[in-house]
């Protein structure tokens, strides 16, 4: 029941629509806030959404994989009266997404006894119970403990009942039993009494193949390819995967699931034969995908980039019809990658991102040295800029090998040449020792692109200063204040605004075009929910912020003199 408050505040469907705006923007924070502002109206008012709106805006987090921020409004909603299963069920998946697979699996048990009475909700929570022990068995890695042993035996023991009941509909329970099937096999636990792998591959691909009338997705077709990865079938693989990459219900969440599904329980990576080039064409598809995002550790960069650097066919037939232009725009990302730098401080705590560029696309004085880019506030000689000093500054490519037997080269800012403060453009440019070689540069754009509804920028650094992965983000190019109809707030600056979901460390990260050689356009230094809008548009949106990359060559030509 709802209790409607007269009044001229916003709606319940205002803050709705505030938290379906910042989930989709990503940005962590944002999503919480819009979150618990959702929830405080709903207890202000004494307004109880009822079970549709509050499925929509649990599945809406769901799809965008704001996993805390669904297990925060799941809780409050069961709090607000909000009983139905499928409320709680989110609940336990959200706490999954989040590692937290003990207390999920808490509020499975409790569920199991609540939905007996409710076959496809039991179904549901079975299948979660199932994707919780298959979790606590993949996360124990090395040699499982006896607690992770039982844990698998478990999973298998809740995919097989769900599947049983139903052979041609919950293909996705029987298509984990396959793997977790195989996975035992392959670590050597016994289990007796499974069924017959071949037999039970061949049933999955068959019910996809002849649905008899139910209505085919995209999850059907990612189950049919891991059926056929069962039976070693890879051409017939490949082509349920690109099916799968290219169907309309696709999104970002069942992308990242198939590609945990295939890395952390089949174990292949990139340089798996046959199933290699299966792991690269999701991972390219992810970050292809509208609102993508792609995290990669050092190693998975390098051998992503080198079998990237040697794709088959395979790889290029899932990537579709414009798999070779797809193939060079994936690789060159990769390079790019190679050429972003983690900033550590003292302590080794990473503190921010930068770049490498050819110091003579900034300025024809600095020749072809290899010098990095950063924010002011992330190291800096000036004591309000807020960053550390250059001689507290250690720098890394974490993508870069070192020689055979050798650890990976660290270097030290020899000098800084030249340092535009946080309140003008917020840059500093670092000369590093030893010189860096081997790392192709970033180029540099010479113009921004058009202002229009289908522009994207890409941004690569080092979330939270992390030394393990490289987040590679698709974003909304939203504004800027670059020719030609640009109007910037200051005549120095011109300024980039773009959705993204950074994180703190991002500072200092390149910012990159569509060009397929994913060309610099601008530095990240800034972003926040209240950015007051450019071109001297009133009002204030949640965006990021970036300098244009030819502000800062400007003002280095005034610095250094024209040349």
């Amino acid at each position: 029941m709802s209790v409607i408050i007269s009044g001229s505040g916003p709606s319940l469907a205002t803050f709705a629509q505030r938290l379906s705006d910042a989930a989709q923007q990503g940005v962590r924070d944002l999503v919480l806030k819009a979150c618990e502002e959702l929830i405080e109206h709903a207890r202000a008012t004494s307004q109880i959404p009822g079970p549709a709106d509050a499925e929509n805006w649990l599945k809406l987090l769901r799809r965008y994989r704001r996993f805390e921020a669904l297990s925060v409004l799941a809780d409050a909603l069961i709090r607000m009266g909000r009983e139905e299963l499928f409320v709680s069920r989110l609940y336990a998946q959200g706490l999954i997404d989040q590692g937290l697979l003990l207390a999920a699996r808490e509020v499975l048990r409790g569920l199991t006894r609540r939905a007996a009475d409710d076959p496809a909700e039991h179904s549901e929570v079975t299948g979660l119970m199932g994707r919780v022990n298959k979790q606590i068995y993949v996360d124990a890695r090395g040699r499982p403990s006896d607690q992770a042993r039982q844990a698998l035996r478990q999973a298998i023991a809740c995919y097989r009942e769900v599947y049983e009941k139903d052979r041609r509909t919950h293909l996705w329970h029987g298509v984990n039993l396959l793997a977790l099937m195989h996975r035992a096999r392959t670590d050597g636990i016994g289990i007796k009494g499974l069924p017959d792998s071949t037999a039970l591959a061949g049933a999955i691909i068959e019910a996809v193949r002849n649905p008899q009338g139910r209505t085919v997705n995209g999850w059907d077709y990612a189950c049919a390819a891991e059926a056929c990865i069962a039976l070693e079938d890879w051409d017939a693989a490949t082509d349920w995967i690109a099916r799968y990459i290219e169907h309309e219900s696709t999104d970002h969440f069942a992308l990242a699931g198939t590609l945990r599904q295939l890395t952390e329980v089949w174990r292949f990576t990139p340089e798996t034969p046959e199933a290699g080039q299966l792991v690269v064409a999701l991972r390219g598809a992810l970050l292809g995908s509208r609102d993508g995002r792609l995290e990669l550790t050092p190693g998975q960069l390098q051998h992503t980039a080198a079998a990237l650097d040697n794709p088959g066919p395979r790889l290029e037939r899932v990537l579709g019809t414009v798999g070779l232009q797809t193939l060079t725009w994936l690789r060159t990302g990769m390079e790019r990658a190679r050429s972003v730098a983690l900033i550590r401080g003292p302590g080794g705590r990473g503190i921010g991102t930068g770049f490498l560029i050819k110091g003579g696309d900034l300025h024809p004085a600095l020749g072809d040295e290899l010098l990095v880019v950063t924010n002011a506030h992330v190291v800096s000689e000036l004591q309000d800029d807020g960053g550390i000093e250059p001689d507290q500054a250690m720098i890394t490519f974490e993508a870069q090998n070192g020689a055979a037997g050798s650890p990976q080269p660290q270097y030290h800012v020899a000098k800084l040449l030249w340092n535009s403060p946080k309140q003008h453009l917020d840059t500093s440019l670092l000369r590093l020792s030893p010189g860096v070689a081997g790392i192709a540069p970033c180029p540099i754009a010479n113009s921004l692109p058009a202002l229009n509804n289908d522009q994207r920028v890409y941004i690569i650094g080092h979330p939270k200063g992390g030394e393990l992965s490289f987040s590679l983000q698709d974003n909304e190019l939203l504004d800027h204040e670059g020719p030609p109809a640009g109007k910037p707030s200051r005549p120095e600056r011109c300024l980039i605004h773009y959705r993204a979901p950074t994180e703190p460390g991002s500072s200092g990260s390149p910012v990159f075009n569509q060009a397929p050689d994913w060309q610099v356009i601008g530095l990240h230094h800034a972003g926040g929910e209240y950015a007051h809008k450019l071109n001297g548009r009133s009002g204030t949106y949640a965006a990021n912020e970036a300098i244009w990359i030819q502000s800062i060559a400007k003002a280095m030509a005034v610095s250094f003199g024209s040349q």
